[in-house]
């Protein structure tokens, strides 16, 4: 919340030297856009561990060796009835 403390002060001395609005504006928009970025960070912080995030790759690995498996189980039963 520094940020938010620092920025006042900030605001008041830049209207104190008579800007234009524009500029006003620009500067105010630019904190909003950081603060909800830091918020943002911030939540998806929090919530990445209750996230499942599994790797494609580690999937189709999983399921090729399941198969494999399962086909050679295939061709042995194959083979002890025939």
């Amino acid at each position: 919340m520094g940020v938010v403390s620092d920025l006042i002060p900030f605001a008041k001395e830049i209207l104190s030297h008579r800007p234009c609005r524009g500029m006003l504006k620009v500067y105010l928009m630019g904190s909003m856009l950081v603060l909800l970025g830091a918020a943002g960070g911030l939540v998806e912080t929090l919530l990445l561990p209750f996230l499942e995030r599994r790797p494609q790759k580690e999937d189709s690995e999983t399921d090729f060796l399941l198969m494999a498996t399962f086909r050679q189980k295939q061709q042995q039963q194959l083979v002890k009835s025939a």
